[in-house]
């Protein structure tokens, strides 16, 4: 995975599946690159440039942008509709699809009954199951630990949905380093790329290579030292 923008000397490129921190210490530059991203995921045009083994990637098709934590609400609209299909589909197999039917039956048995306990000529259905799910409000639980929300979502969108890049910013505000360290090996077991945008210089949680732009666009690496995070 690559990420490319005119005004960033150095690309921004996994050789596999893991996380990537950006600093951009000029707020005038962090604001323009942010915007970028965010405009790009919603399907505008822009300067960022994304491919994976030498693909032009559509950020739109590909990518999440990720800023509000604890307001995830496009974020559970995008994996809702999925993840009650995906429920449907399960409650069809073969280990499911017996007593799947035998409850839609006797659903539409005890429907059937309350019809018939008023004097009108109605008829019944057998209820649709994706309707069903929705009717009974699936949705997704509460929790005060946001790297469990996090873990949560990227397993969802790896299982659900082509998103392959979470763009984020200031997780470091958020998150421990030992906890960061455990969102970002979780990231790469689920076959995903995160890119993590701060506004000043962060330790590496590994050994991980930061790209810091500083205040005057000047553009250096930091090295981080492997140790058990």
């Amino acid at each position: 995975m690559r990420l490319i923008h005119y005004e960033l000397e150095n690309a921004l490129e996994w050789s596999a599946p893991s996380a990537k921190v950006l600093v951009v210490e000029n707020p005038r530059q962090c604001q323009c690159f942010v915007m970028g991203f965010y405009r790009q995921c919603r399907g505008d045009d822009g300067s960022w440039v994304a491919e994976e083994a030498n693909k032009p990637l559509v950020l739109s098709k590909v990518a999440l942008f990720w800023s509000e934590y604890f307001a995830m609400t496009e974020t559970e609209k995008k994996l809702h509709t999925k993840l009650l299909e995906r429920l449907a589909q399960n409650a069809l197999r073969d280990e499911m699809y017996v007593r799947t039917h035998t409850i839609l039956s006797e659903w539409e048995q005890y429907v059937g009954e309350l019809v018939d306990s008023i004097d009108c000529d109605l008829t019944v259905r057998v209820p649709e199951l994706l309707s069903l799910l929705k009717t009974l409000g699936v949705d997704w639980s509460e929790s005060s630990d946001l790297l469990l929300v996090l873990s949560d979502y990227i397993t969802a969108l790896s299982t659900l949905t082509n998103v392959r890049l979470l763009i984020c910013l200031h997780l470091y505000d958020y998150l421990s380093l030992e906890e960061l360290a455990q969102l970002w090996r979780h990231v790469a077991l689920h076959d995903m790329y995160l890119l993590d945008i701060e506004t000043h210089e962060v330790p590496p949680v590994d050994e991980e290579k930061i790209l810091i732009v500083d205040s005057d666009l000047c553009e250096f690496y930091i090295q981080g030292d492997k140790k058990d995070v």
